[in-house]
């Protein structure tokens, strides 16, 4: 639409009505980079305030669906299943626990260059990628991904049941057991902290083995 701005800039055309008129449903539409795409009306969906709150109840954020059926699918499960903890009511349906394990500036006194008996990896989040606790690891030779970074994963690791990743520090298995309390598993759930408003895919997931985990990975 705007020559000489790339498409991965974003913009918002707003229409805004007066209060004292009729409340309607919202209509949203994104990812339009074309104008002729505003006839594509199956790219248009409506929703509501109670939608909103539906899919976001604590930051009554709005969310970005590519198309009306990818809104209406997301508005059945948010239906019949609970975001993961509800702050204005105070429901945790899932249980969901959240720790930040280890600091990587203020708990640097615990780390150690080398594993020995009663240590455990310490795990960054450039470790790992969606279902993928193996995603990166030093040591591993090659260019690194984007011409920085961890170098890319070798098919002939992941073929290896037994490869296990190469971190940069240990920390004492105690400290972290000390840290984990009272959780029971041999998995723990993290998260990328860090991510690119250009990627589609903002929220990067993986189980993880139980290990110390920096804070860039809740």
């Amino acid at each position: 639409m705007f020559n000489g701005i790339a498409n991965v800039v974003r913009f918002c055309n707003l229409t805004l009505q007066a209060p004292d008129q009729e409340t309607k449903p919202i209509s949203f539409a994104f990812y339009l980079r074309q104008v002729n795409q505003i006839q594509q009306r199956e790219r248009f969906f409506s929703l509501s305030p109670s939608d909103l709150a539906l899919f976001n109840p604590n930051t009554l954020t709005c969310p970005v669906f590519r198309n009306c059926h990818d809104a209406e699918l997301t508005k059945s499960i948010y239906k019949r299943f609970p975001v993961l903890v509800n702050e204005r009511t105070g429901e945790n349906y899932w249980g969901i626990r959240y720790l930040r394990m280890i600091d990587m500036a203020n708990d640097s006194a615990l780390f150690e260059d080398s594993p020995r008996e009663g240590l455990l990896p310490l795990y960054e989040a450039k470790f790992f990628w969606h279902y993928d606790h193996r995603f990166g690891s030093y040591y591993i030779e090659g260019p690194g991904r984007g011409g920085r970074g961890l170098a890319e994963m070798p098919l002939t690791n992941y073929l290896n049941p037994s490869f296990s990743i190469i971190p940069r520090y240990w920390v004492p298995k105690a400290e972290v057991e000390k840290r984990l309390g009272q959780w029971e598993y041999r998995w723990l759930l993290g998260f990328r902290d860090v991510t690119s408003a250009k990627l589609e895919r903002t929220a990067v997931f993986s189980l993880l083995p139980r290990v110390a985990i920096g804070h860039k990975a809740p």
